[in-house]
């Protein structure tokens, strides 16, 4: 194909040109790839942005940020300053601790406030009970007991028109204040501010953070609830997310140079002695390969392929080359290949087909360095969102006594310092401390009794009438005198719990032996997921109808997921940004015709063509094919109400020939593919069209440039159905994936580029605006409604950062 095209003149790319002919709405315009050498205007009708408001449904997205935000609201916020004491999943004393405590970041000498870690909806609140000598809450210095409880709601997948919807709850306590805002039973928005952070025992500025949930949703969001990952089928295919990871068996060959692209196996290979993961971590641009052995330890790793990500769609494509040159019977296409590469499987509808089409990486066993075929025989592929065991998740349950004490021997014997079956308290503190441990720790899952219950407490605490570290740090857990709490003891201790204690009052409808998460692994894990529910899409395109929405949502989350890899909300603020101005908010999936006055090639357009904008699956056939239906609008060189020229006739130009290609290949779908060149690539990608069918370059034979089609060599593509981009939501929002990915890839890079925050300052909002401006070009070749598209990036920032 030949290089990138000219930037258009500054008469075409005038905002003032880009007027509409109907006075009720602007026209917008947008450029569009021509015939070598030039380009043309695109364009759909849109309305001026209404202020935006956050609203709240019943389901959220899994967009997820910590309590505490950094002075410049970064997306990586920090989660706190974790407390002395106060771990996740015991606390003091091996008992169960359900939470972790959190110190709260100081800026200008004030403590940072406690914020919602999602949209929710406020299911608790206990006011501060005010500090007073002599109160329960004064056991051991005072300890506040304002209290948040948010239930969350929300979708991180779906499995066709199924989405998997979840519910938790985030608890927030020892706040000494609570804003009057923040109302039970009312909406909360995620950063929304809670209150602020309180004492704990005498000491200032903590909070307790929990995150919990109940069996059937712990399967839903981590897809299981018991043991450790199947490994004998592929993971879950409804939410996938993170790292991707293929399981090579026993025996996996392993060969010190890489077969044909088109081969499935190779020569010398070596055969693996142990059961290997290899993990695929896209990291802006490159591509990190780690090998991990099934306990979670690295058995090796790669040196990062630079711009491995980037050049995942052209890989794909070299992959597809190669079975061509070997001109065998059946080539895989180029679309479910590029999905091989990127989740390790195909999850979209386009089949691989040899299924047996390799995947070829080099990866690190350990004992030596190779390269294996990622789609060979008895390899399964998973992900983040499986939670697998090898990446550090494990769940445990201890609730049959229903006490506070950990009685589990694994993790009683990890804080056995010196292993000699006894753990003391001097041993636990040491080893709690100890950041091997603690990354060992972030990815328990625990099911136990609630330590908030006011009822039970003799029962759930009573043991430490009977357990102590017997005075000396190193002695053994010890009876009768030398226990943590003497029976004159206990009853102040009892007080001091029933006063924290809110189970029975919060009644949020669990049992109270659940499921805890450490909750920063929780929002680090989570926030790789990126899926839009309804609230969060209405958020964002607030002028879009719900049935609209609705009907391409799932789909744009897939393409999301697909070509952006939706971990990075920055890539999808400006994916979406740039695709509120393309498609009117969803609205505009096929180009309008004017109706109006045509002299000679000039047409002046006076109002929108109604037929133009019928479905046309239901009018079963591409719009302009039958008499009477193509009035002359995009054959002819454009104009608006008051004869301002807006744009050039579509024939002759982005590959099409003369009529009806100007009306047949207008733009339809998110990105508004336009022209027989951009429809045939797309075509060739899914597989629709045979790259032999046609011949390569087809615009450049001297018959094309005269205008003759009749006498042309060179053999254009032949597409009769044009309208199939507008069949399916999939290929509505697919083809803007592809055209952003396969026609675009420069774009990327300069989202890459930008701030992974909401801009601030005066500097960072100018430094925002001109890369958008960029991104703006590397998509369209212009400038078109560059300030309009930075207006709706900023807009979905605002909602995902």
């Amino acid at each position: 194909m030949p290089g990138r095209p000219p930037s258009p003149s500054k008469a075409e790319t005038s905002p003032s040109h880009a007027r509409a002919s109907s006075p009720s709405r602007p026209l917008m315009c947008r450029l569009k790839a021509g015939k070598a050498g030039q380009w043309e205007f695109h364009y759909c009708l849109t309305k001026p942005p209404r202020p935006r408001k956050r609203l709240h449904s019943q389901y959220s997205a899994m967009i997820i940020s910590p309590p505490f935000l950094s002075a410049n609201n970064a997306i990586n916020n920090q989660i706190g300053h974790q407390a002395t004491e106060g771990t996740y999943p015991i606390g003091q004393k091996l008992a169960w601790h359900g939470g972790m405590h959190l110190a709260a970041p100081i800026t200008d000498n004030n403590a940072s406030q406690v914020r919602a870690i999602a949209d929710g909806i406020v299911v608790y609140k206990r006011n501060p009970t005010p500090r007073s000598e002599g109160h329960a809450l004064a056991y051991k210095g005072w300890t506040d007991d304002g209290c948040v409880i948010i239930r969350h709601d929300t979708s991180i997948g779906a499995n066709n028109e199924d989405e998997t919807q979840v519910r938790f709850f985030s608890i927030y306590l020892h706040l000494d204040d609570i804003l009057p805002a923040v109302q039970q039973g009312q909406a909360i928005n995620r950063k929304a501010p809670i209150g602020r952070a309180g004492m704990i025992e005498g000491h200032a500025n903590l909070i307790h953070f929990e995150i919990i949930c109940d069996d059937t949703n712990l399967e839903k969001l981590i897809g299981r609830s018991r043991g450790e990952l199947n490994i004998n089928v592929n993971g879950r295919s409804d939410t996938v997310f993170g790292e991707m990871y293929i399981r090579l068996p026993v025996g996996t060959q392993v060969f010190p140079q890489r077969p044909a692209l088109n081969q499935a196996t190779g020569q010398n290979g070596t055969a693996t002695t142990e059961e290997l993961f290899v993990g695929l971590h896209y990291n802006r641009g490159n591509l990190d390969i780690k090998t991990y052995r099934a306990n979670g330890t690295v058995a090796g790793t790669m040196p990062p392929v630079a711009n491995g990500e980037y050049d995942l769609y052209r890989e794909a494509g070299q992959i597809v080359e190669a079975y061509r040159r070997a001109q065998v019977p059946i080539v895989p296409v180029h679309s479910a290949v590029f999905e091989l590469l990127r989740f390790g499987r195909v999850l979209g509808p386009d089949a691989l087909t040899p299924a047996d089409t390799p995947h070829w990486r080099k990866i690190n066993t350990g004992t030596t360095t190779g390269w294996v075929n990622l789609n060979a025989d008895n390899v399964h592929v998973f992900s983040d969102a499986d939670a697998p065991h090898w990446a550090g998740w494990h769940l445990l349950n201890d609730f049959a006594d229903d006490d506070s004490r950990c009685d589990l021997a694994l993790i009683r014997n990890l804080l056995d310092e010196d292993k000699n079956s006894i753990t003391s308290r001097a041993e636990a503190e040491r080893r709690i401390r100890n950041p091997s441990i603690q990354t060992y720790l972030r990815g328990l899952v625990c099911k136990f009794p609630t330590e908030w219950h006011k009822g039970h407490i003799a029962k759930r605490w009573g043991w430490l009438k009977r357990e102590g570290p017997a005075g000396a740090p190193t002695a053994k857990p010890s009876l009768s005198s030398n226990t943590y709490l003497s029976e004159r003891d206990f009853p102040e201790f009892e007080r001091y719990a029933q006063a924290l204690g809110f189970w029975e009052e919060a009644n949020i409808g669990i049992p109270e032996v659940h499921w805890h998460f450490h909750p920063l692994k929780f929002i680090e894990h989570f926030s790789k997921c990126g899926w839009l529910s309804k609230e969060e899409l209405k958020q964002i395109y607030t002028r879009t109808a719900h049935e609209v929405r609705e009907r391409y949502r799932l789909d744009l989350n897939r393409t999301t997921r697909k070509y952006l890899y939706i971990n990075s909300m920055v890539r999808l603020s400006h994916f979406l940004g740039q695709g509120a101005i393309e498609s009117t908010q969803l609205n505009s999936m096929q180009e309008d015709s004017m109706l109006g006055r045509r002299n000679g090639n000039n047409f002046f357009g006076t109002r929108i063509d109604p037929a133009s904008r019928k479905n046309e699956q239901v009018l079963g056939h591409w719009f302009g094919s039958e008499p009477g239906e193509d009035n002359g609008w995009f054959s002819s060189t454009k104009h608006n109400s008051r004869g301002v020229r807006i744009a050039s006739s579509y024939n002759w130009r982005n590959g099409n020939l003369g009529d009806p290609d100007a009306i047949k290949y207008r733009g339809r779908g998110f990105k508004q593919l336009t022209g027989l060149l951009n429809y045939s690539k797309y075509w060739v990608y899914r597989g629709w069209l045979e790259p032999s069918s046609f011949d390569d370059q087809w615009w450049l034979d001297p018959q094309y440039q005269a205008r003759n089609a009749n006498r042309m060599r060179r053999r254009p593509p032949t597409i009769n159905d044009p309208q199939r981009v507008t069949a399916t939501p999939f290929n509505c929002m697919d083809t803007g994936g592809w055209y952003l990915l396969g026609e675009r890839p420069s774009t990327i890079r300069e989202i890459d580029s930008d701030l992974n925050r909401v801009a601030s300052s005066t500097t960072e909002r100018s430094t925002e605006q001109a890369l958008s401006y960029r991104v703006t070009y590397a998509i369209n070749g212009g400038y078109i409604q560059k300030d309009d598209r930075l207006r709706a990036t900023r807009e979905a920032k605002a909602m995902l950062l």
